[in-house]
């Protein structure tokens, strides 16, 4: 690289702009206009993660066992209809994209761009993708079905529920945590608008099944997409019932890099699938040859030292600092077994970005965590092939993991040995398609996501 070009490079480097806030303009007027919660003595507020202030209150209803039992009956619509609407609806998703992602920019901390232009696409194809299967399957079945969304639930996941729930002619009931029900509220009131009335959304952050278990209602399937195996959720159908339950945990995933990797790309693709939330699963801990490690983690810090972390309405922010919460992270570094600790600004008393670098690995257990970890990213080293296998392997989740090599003979050997249920190839990290089924393993859950595999669960 020439001189020049080296000094053009570090000038890009280094510039600093002026902060570049975007207005929360649609979410204000919506709020005002639109959303007209029915509060009562269990009212609790959402606040907005971007200057602490209350957005709205919601309602917890006092009776859930009641509320469910009296959910309108499904819509009476044949197929043709339901197969137009769904069209419509993925339509009427795309057009409100900039109110949908100022609603989860504001209560969840997600980068306005992430859910317009990553969330938004998917779960259109999602809607549309289903939009044909009333057309080409019998399925007139009239069941209910309930979606539990926590809190860190990523919005993709309603491509997964809510679309071949409405294609299978369903009446759905979703429980929503409170930072997410503001969203899945709004694609009720669009479903709604277009003809769809079968959909109920319930805030709680009291996640019981015994709820759903012991209602009156016949229950067709559970989907929750939080971990089953969670004490919180202390009722579960047994046999005598004819409810199923299938789940998706969002464990965060494993990424492993070789020392022929392209490092630029690699470490440009681990700062974005780390600290991120809008898709299935984030990256918690990358493996690294050792051989490259210094090298790496060079690049790394490098990268994450010029990024500009800001609030989730911050038009050139490259992470959002409302993702996670500072008490989490502190939780998870104090608890910690690290050899050292990096952090960009040396300030303990906000969330940043954080690596955790080198540490022990107990009983064969590599580091796992989950969405609210602090959103932390550990790094540790390996020498051979069968060892990153094994760490990789070592954890709770089997959703994901990602693969960054040159080498397609390795690629291959490790893909075949990988324990889990989808591999990201060098960067493609995020990328899903509503034709593709995937099964969770271990302890990401049970059951079958998009496809029509996952029609079938309705």
């Amino acid at each position: 690289m020439s001189k020049r070009d080296t000094s053009v490079k570090h000038i890009f480097d280094h510039m600093n702009y002026r902060d570049c806030i975007e207005k929360m303009d649609k979410l204000d007027e919506w709020l005002k206009t639109t959303f007209f919660p029915t509060l009562g003595p269990n009212s609790i507020d959402v606040n907005d993660v971007i200057n602490k202030q209350k957005l709205c209150s919601v309602s917890i209803p006092e009776n859930i066992d009641q509320l469910v039992d009296s959910i309108l009956e499904p819509d009476d619509l044949d197929r043709q209809k339901r197969s137009m609407l769904l069209e419509k609806l993925a339509t009427s998703v795309e057009q409100n994209s900039e109110l949908l992602a100022q609603i989860e920019a504001a209560t969840r901390g997600i980068l306005l761009r992430d859910t317009k232009q990553k969330v938004v696409p998917i779960l259109k194809e999602y809607f549309i993708y289903y939009s044909t299967f009333p057309l080409q399957y019998s399925i007139d079945d009239k069941k209910t079905v309930v979606g539990v969304f926590s809190n860190e639930t990523p919005l993709i996941n309603v491509g997964l529920f809510i679309a071949p729930a409405l294609a299978s002619g369903c009446r759905i009931i979703v429980q929503a945590g409170t930072k997410i029900f503001l969203a899945l509220h709004l694609i009720k009131e669009l479903a709604a608008s277009i003809g769809f009335h079968s959909i109920t959304v319930i805030p709680s952050d009291d996640n019981h099944l015994s709820t759903y278990i012991g209602s009156s209602v016949e229950l067709s399937v559970v989907v929750l997409f939080d971990d089953l195996l969670d004490k919180k959720y202390s009722t579960v159908p047994d046999e005598k019932t004819n409810t199923r339950i299938v789940y998706l945990t969002n464990y965060r995933i494993p990424a492993i890099i070789f020392d022929d990797a392209d490092l630029h790309a690699a470490t440009e693709g681990i700062i974005s699938a780390a600290w991120s939330k809008w898709a299935h699963s984030s990256v918690g801990t990358v493996f690294v040859q050792e051989s490259i490690l210094d090298q790496f983690l060079d690049m790394l810090k490098k990268k994450l030292s010029h990024l500009k972390v800001g609030p989730s309405n911050e038009k050139l922010a490259d992470i959002s600092q409302c993702i996670s919460d500072l008490s989490c992270l502190k939780k998870t570094l104090e608890s910690s077994l690290c050899m050292e600790k990096f952090q960009v600004l040396k300030n303990d008393d906000i969330w940043q970005p954080t690596l955790i670098l080198g540490g022990k690995v107990d009983d064969g257990q590599a580091f796992s965590s989950t969405e609210d970890d602090g959103q932390v990213l550990t790094v540790l080293s390996f020498r051979s092939i069968e060892e990153a296998i094994s760490m990789a392997n070592s954890s709770k989740q089997g959703l994901a993991a990602s693969v960054w090599s040159e080498n397609l003979c390795l690629i291959n050997e490790v893909v075949r040995k990988l324990k889990v249920t989808n591999i990201w190839i060098n960067g493609t990290y995020g990328t899903t398609a509503a034709n593709v089924t995937f099964t969770p393993l271990k302890g990401s859950g049970v059951g079958n996501f998009g496809g029509v595999e996952d029609l079938q669960s309705f």
